[in-house]
C-alpha cells in the first residue's frame, strides 16, 4: 500500500480505496502533483494550479481558472490519471472543468 493510501484510509482502515472523500483526494493531491513532474513538468505546473472539485462514477473532476488551462489538463488526462494511480492505487479518469467565479 502506498504512503498516501495508507493515510488516506486512516480513521476506516477497512475500506477501500475507491470510498474516497474528496478531502482525502485533496489532501493527497500534491503528492499527485509531484509524481506527475517525473513524467512531464508542464502537466505538474498545470495540475498544481487546479484544484479538485468533485469525485464523479468517471473519476476526479478538478476545476482550472482559465480555458486555456482547462484545454490543457484536459489533453494530459492520460498523464494525471496515471499519476493518481500511482499515488491513489485506482485507476481514474482525471477531467477538468472551468473555475466558476464564485469559486475564487
Amino acid at each position: 500500500m502506498a504512503a498516501a493510501e495508507q493515510q488516506l484510509a486512516e480513521g476506516n482502515p477497512g475500506a477501500p480505496v475507491k470510498q474516497l472523500t474528496v478531502d482525502a483526494v485533496r489532501r493527497a493531491w500534491p503528492e499527485v502533483v509531484e509524481r506527475s513532474k517525473r513524467n512531464h513538468r508542464r502537466v505538474s505546473a498545470l495540475a498544481q494550479s487546479s484544484r479538485v472539485e468533485e469525485l464523479t462514477e468517471d473519476g476526479i473532476r478538478l476545476s482550472a481558472g482559465s480555458p486555456v488551462l482547462v484545454k490543457m489538463l484536459n489533453d494530459s488526462e492520460n498523464l494525471l490519471a496515471d499519476a493518481v494511480y500511482e499515488i491513489l492505487g485506482t485507476r481514474w479518469g482525471v477531467q477538468a472543468q472551468l473555475r466558476s467565479a464564485d469559486a475564487g
